[in-house]
């Protein structure tokens, strides 16, 4: 319920304001802001895809020996990161997306902490 509130307040502002710009005939102004919107929503989206690919190399990297061990060790990560992150997040209720992302950067400051 408590993602619900927090999405409460942009529906009601984007339905009225639509409202508002339909009435005054403009149909173009709420399609830009959808488009807006939706581009905006992507480049989040790739952000969070670039952060999955990276952080499992990146630790795999500062606890492997050669580059199978680094390959293993990375594609493992991320497949056990993604799926604990995925667990958490439906666990609260959240977007997993971020859950699996700070689990991941967790994950490697441990592994620079042991390493040192």
């Amino acid at each position: 319920m408590t993602a619900y509130a927090f999405g409460l307040l942009p529906f009601v502002l984007m339905r009225s304001a639509v409202a508002t710009f339909f009435a005054r005939g403009d149909t173009a102004t709420p399609v830009k802001a959808a488009l807006i919107a939706a581009a905006v929503n992507i480049a989040f989206k790739v952000l969070l895809m670039g952060s999955l690919i990276i952080i499992p190399a990146a630790t795999a990297k500062r606890v492997s020996r050669n580059l199978t061990q680094m390959l293993t060790v990375a594609s493992t990560l991320a497949i056990l990161v993604t799926i604990v992150g995925s667990l958490t997040a439906a666990h609260f209720h959240r977007p997993t997306g971020p859950f699996i992302v700070t689990l991941a950067a967790a994950v490697f400051f441990l592994s620079a902490l042991w390493g040192e």
